[in-house]
């Protein structure tokens, strides 16, 4: 039988990589309510998208700081410890933002900061882990198989909870306008209670793998390897297009769709679908050979859905957008992090630093991305209007990282030249 082929497979793993797979899958089920409806709660309360991307903007400043504290915690504290601290604290950052009955901008930058700890602690300890539980033979299943996850999460947690606080809001009748929004707010405090008890249920999971710290604390001090460049800028054009992959979706169904959480699970599920098919079969078939591939398809995918919501900007073209995202969003996870991880490999060998410098230094990366998308979100929308900066700014963002596809080709290209000669040396 397939599945028992399946299994088969999954069980000749590493124990630590199977542990970790099984902790991340139903930590995957926190991961779109954290990032769906956070904003759509926003949204509903406010109806400012600035807001919403305030929201976000607290969350990224934090991270990088946090996350560079957590490579000095790994030195006395267990990994298997900070993740879980950090998947907790995660739910707990999500409950308090929808347990307010108002968010003010005081509230949403506190939380935002709350939950930009807690993620700066939960990937810092995630990202060695996978580092160290994995090598590059076995990536593409780990990354493939921690996708498809991923991607069957984004089909049955969205339709639950979105369906869950649409019909909680159907139980106060037609009419009842008050009353339908409180019972709404009451669906969203109970969803948040659940998230918490499944981050408690992904963290006992942990607790059954035994994972080595890091062998060496980061290195910060000392200049990175030139041929560390590439991947800079690769890094700083994913981090330009990531806050807008969270917040777009629930902004522009909110905006375009008719503001109803139903709507935004049901398509969220339709492109979770699509994209669980693609990368099951990526997950078992690829090799590292086809991860530049896999990484400019996804890159191209979500450039497509950004241009049809720039064209139609109106109900069809979100759902063309979120398909398109749902799709090309985890394909360049799975192609782009195998490809990373291998040159952090081949630069870590070659320098002698520890990896976990390259992971710091690729999440300030990140968040220099993601704080001028923000920044030029906010300005357009304050300037201009709200409707561009969710219709134009997004496809820009888009376009700006097909750049991507240039640069790590390349860098990848070196780093594996470098360490060719290396070995005929």
């Amino acid at each position: 039988m397939p599945l028992r082929s399946e299994c088969r497979v999954f069980l000749a793993h590493p124990r630590n990589m199977r542990v970790l797979i099984l902790a991340n899958a139903v930590y995957a089920l926190v991961i779109p309510a954290i990032e769906l409806f956070t904003t759509a709660y926003v949204m509903r309360c406010t109806r400012d998208i600035r807001l919403v991307m305030t929201y976000q903007v607290a969350v990224y400043a934090v991270i990088p700081i946090i996350f560079g504290l957590t490579g000095w915690m790994l030195k006395t504290v267990p990994i298997r410890h900070l993740y879980a601290l950090g998947m907790l604290l995660s739910a707990l950052a999500m409950a308090g933002l929808l347990t307010m009955p108002q968010p003010s901008l005081i509230g949403i930058v506190v939380v935002g900061t709350v939950m930009g700890c807690a993620l700066g602690i939960l990937w810092g300890s995630r990202n060695i882990l996978a580092l160290l539980c994995t090598d590059d033979g076995n990536r593409n299943y780990y990354f493939g198989i921690e996708n498809v996850i991923a991607a069957l999460a984004a089909v049955v947690v969205p339709v639950m909870v979105g369906g869950f606080i649409q019909a909680s809001g159907n139980l106060s009748g037609s009419g009842a306008g008050m009353a339908r929004d409180q019972h709404i707010l009451h669906a969203y405090r109970l969803v948040s209670g659940a998230m918490v008890l499944l981050t408690v249920i992904a963290a006992f999971i942990l607790y059954r793998g035994h994972f080595p710290n890091p062998p060496s604390l980061p290195e910060v001090a000392r200049r990175l390897p030139r041929l560390w460049r590439g991947v800079q800028y690769v890094n700083v054009l994913r981090g330009l297009v990531q806050g807008f992959v969270i917040t777009a979706p629930a902004m522009l169904v909110m905006k375009l769709m008719g503001g109803e959480e139903g709507t935004l699970g049901l398509l969220q599920s339709i492109g979770g679908v699509v994209a669980a098919m693609v990368l099951y079969g990526i997950s078992r078939l690829a090799g590292p050979n086809h991860r530049v591939a896999i990484f400019v398809v996804g890159l191209a995918a979500f450039a497509l859905g950004s241009l049809f919501n720039m064209i139609l900007f109106n109900a069809a073209g979100v759902s063309l957008f979120m398909v398109c995202m749902l799709l090309g969003r985890p394909l360049i996870e799975v192609g782009g992090n195998p490809i990373m991880n291998r040159i952090i490999d081949i630069l870590a060998q070659n320098t002698g630093l520890s990896p976990f410098a390259f992971f710091l230094n690729a999440e300030w990366c990140y968040f220099v991305g993601r704080l001028l998308g923000g920044t030029i979100f906010i300005l357009v929308a304050t300037g201009v209007s709200e409707d561009a900066a969710l219709r134009y700014t997004l496809a820009g963002v888009a376009g700006l990282q097909m750049m991507a596809a240039l640069v790590l080709p390349k860098a990848l290209a070196r780093c594996q030249a470098l360490q060719a000669d290396q070995e005929t040396a």
